[in-house]
């Protein structure tokens, strides 16, 4: 009987600090510990802990029974979401696209996460563009806070509320920029997995006869924008680091490594253009006025990004001619 009631008593403690952990303090400050991008994973984690609290009502007997298989659920639940999160997805097929038939303008798109959003690169490219003689449509899209797995999926129309991604290949796009994987540095996700789905968003462009415009893996703060990203995901995005790449977290460099060797492996790497972001900022501390935050560029820093690839996009035509 001792046992059982020294087993509630620190039971119930141990709930009730789960519910001021995940729920009331969240609640107070407007934060969530757990923040995590996809839904459904949100939702099993708030299960979970809804659980947890109605296993305080249950008979102390019968806990010492249950208290195992809930363990054993939050493991299951926790495998499920290292999974859902790190694997690397199928290669899907080839989507369909709705066309108004033969264009003669020259069209380039530009997709990517949040460094494209609000068509912020389109007047600039166009601009510049015009500049060195060269009339273009510039048409965007962007998904903000994308990982290239993600942006890989909305070419495809998977996620409805990034649809607009997909329609960019209705446009029919000559030349498609994209600009990805800040994001998927940041989270420590894997230079493998990076690099794959890169690999796959460059066939499904080369497939819709778009010539696939690559900037290389931006430079920016990734020391500083962990930090900044609260305590459970910065431990996490740590971890994952020492799993994914042996511990170094300013993996830029390498990300961009295995970008180029998968590219080879599939005998893409000279199907694509290469934009050096090197030539925008090769380095992050040395050149804050083109940043607003660590992870986003500031005014000058988009003109000039924009002015970069409009350069190259000049080149590579004039080139070709």
């Amino acid at each position: 009987m001792k046992t059982e009631k020294k087993y509630g008593k620190y039971l119930n403690e141990i709930l009730t600090l789960i519910r001021v952990v995940f729920f009331t303090l969240p609640g107070l400050v407007g934060w969530n510990p757990f923040v995590i991008r996809n839904p459904p994973s949100v939702k099993i984690f708030e299960l979970f802990f809804q659980i947890c609290s109605l296993f305080e009502e249950i008979p102390i007997p019968m806990r010492r029974h249950l208290h195992k298989a809930l363990i054993v659920l939050f493991l299951l639940i926790v495998i499920a979401y290292v999974a859902q999160r790190y694997s690397i997805s199928g290669e899907l097929p080839y989507p369909t696209v709705h066309n108004n038939g033969p264009d003669t303008t020259l069209t380039i798109g530009i997709i990517g996460d949040s460094w494209t959003y609000g068509n912020q690169l389109d007047p600039h490219i166009r601009f510049g563009l015009l500049q060195r003689g060269i009339h273009a449509n510039v048409v965007s899209a962007s998904h903000p806070g994308a990982r290239s797995r993600h942006l890989y999926h909305d070419l495809h129309g998977k996620d409805r509320k990034h649809h607009h991604v997909r329609k960019i290949l209705d446009h029919c796009p000559d030349f498609c920029v994209v600009v990805i994987g800040v994001n998927d540095a940041a989270s420590q996700i894997g230079s493998k997995n990076y690099a794959v789905h890169m690999t796959y968003i460059v066939k499904t462009l080369l497939h819709h006869g778009a010539h696939p415009v690559l900037v290389s893996l931006p430079e920016f703060g990734i020391d500083e924008s962990i930090r900044k990203m609260g305590f459970l995901r910065e431990y996490r995005n740590k971890l994952a680091a020492l799993v994914n790449n042996r511990g170094e977290i300013d993996n830029i460099r390498t990300y961009r490594k295995a970008l180029l060797k998968e590219l080879k492996k599939a005998g893409l790497d000279n199907r694509v253009t290469w934009i050096d972001f090197d030539k925008v900022c090769p380095d992050y501390h040395h050149n804050p006025e083109f940043y607003r935050d660590p992870m986003h560029l500031s005014v000058s820093g988009t003109e000039k990004f924009a002015d970069v690839i409009s350069e190259e996009l000049s080149a590579y035509l004039k080139s070709s001619i």
